[in-house]
């Protein structure tokens, strides 16, 4: 992940060729990352919620996930805040609000954690088996995900649509919860069976079953339109990214079954950068896209490095990270001690200046910008401040 958003952000257009095989093989499996993810996220989550045993509303692993997955949401807005919109008050322009409901990885990480509870509840109630519901919402996920794309979502309000809108939003709901709906089918059979991932021949069927989507699964959904005429299928055919990227999710998790026994001791630090996965991708956010303040690397150098200068960089960026998992503990209580109470200091001796600042923005800036761009908003303001 880290190399790859690295590389994708700074790599000159120039360097973008698809016929160089380097480049081309970077891109494959830098296009792997995202379907792996949310895939494993699904099978984690349904094995541990089914693991605690107890019934829907006792199960503790139930309770954490809403919490996980409201938090995973406010998260990426905070990290998608653009405070440059509020601190200077000449930038009011709507464009600058947009940009802050774009969706992205932890938006669709957190609908896919309710997605997941939400099935497992229908599953409770109605007692269809539940690898059959997560099967079927699933692909069905990935069925629909070509009206998805073309429907106009203009008519609903801008925070809401950009769930949907895959010409605003980095990722969407639609196709992305889709792999963690199918991933929780391989997370409820380890769930029932755990020993059949170190029997060999299940791990052998699911690297058959990911060759097959990835050579087969095209030539199959031309076949489906041709005896349905569901124009879905022939649109799934014709760019056919997600069964494909679905046999490799298959894969990776077949061929981590077949190391982890001969791995018999983890390295403790793969252990302590998988438990710091959400402060890696936060903090590499903020480093690499400047969210909150707007200034990162990409402020920087987006688009702009050699492949030479990409290298290095990426493993800097890596190595930097690493060492930062090392000392995450010295780090937290220095971030503690210092950085949040001068922060705090900050906030209390800067409260009376910003109330007079925003009194005076308000009525030169926010006001007018009120009236062009929210008139429902601005007539719910009282006359004086209308005024």
């Amino acid at each position: 992940m880290l190399q790859g958003h690295f590389t994708d952000t700074l790599l000159a257009d120039s360097y973008r060729d698809y016929n160089n095989p380097v480049f081309a093989f970077w891109s494959f499996f830098r296009g792997m990352t995202a379907p792996i993810f949310f895939f494993s996220a699904g099978l984690i989550f349904t094995f541990l919620l089914l693991k605690d045993g107890r019934s829907l509303q006792k199960n503790e692993r139930v309770k954490k996930g809403i919490r996980r997955a409201f938090m995973l949401i406010g998260l990426a807005y905070l990290l998608r805040f653009n405070i440059n919109a509020l601190v200077y008050f000449d930038y009011f322009k709507i464009e600058h609000f947009h940009s802050m409901f774009a969706v992205d990885v932890l938006h669709c990480m957190g609908l896919a954690l309710l997605s997941l509870i939400g099935v497992y509840a229908l599953h409770t109630v109605s007692l269809v088996p539940l690898p059959r519901l997560l099967i079927f919402t699933g692909l069905m996920v990935f069925f629909i995900s070509p009206d998805v794309e073309a429907a106009d979502w203009s008519w609903l309000p801008l925070p809401i649509a950009a769930y949907f809108m895959k010409s605003f939003s980095v990722f969407t709901v639609v196709p992305w919860i889709g792999y963690s709906l199918l991933g929780g089918v391989l997370g409820y059979y380890l769930h029932k069976r755990p020993a059949i991932a170190f029997t060999g021949w299940f791990p052998a069927a699911m690297i058959g079953g990911g060759l097959m989507l990835h050579f087969y699964s095209t030539k199959w959904f031309k076949l489906l339109h041709v005896f349905t005429g569901w124009d879905n299928f022939q649109m799934l055919g014709n760019y056919n990214y997600l069964f494909i990227e679905l046999g490799h999710a298959v894969i990776v998790a077949a061929i981590i079954m077949y190391i982890t026994p001969l791995w018999k001791r983890m390295p403790s630090l793969v252990l302590k950068i998988g438990s710091e996965t959400l402060t890696v991708y936060t903090v590499h956010y903020i480093m690499l896209y400047g969210a909150v303040f707007g200034i990162g690397l990409s402020y920087f150098w987006k688009h702009s490095l050699t492949p030479l200068q990409c290298l290095i960089g990426a493993l800097l960026f890596e190595a930097f990270f690493i060492w930062m998992v090392v000392h995450i503990e010295t780090l937290r209580k220095y971030w503690e001690r210092y950085v949040v109470a001068t922060v705090e200091y900050i906030g209390k001796a800067t409260r009376v200046m910003s109330a007079f600042a925003w009194h005076r923005a308000f009525r030169r800036q926010a006001r007018p910008f009120l009236a062009a761009n929210l008139p429902q908003v601005y007539r719910l303001l009282p006359k004086s401040l209308r005024q």
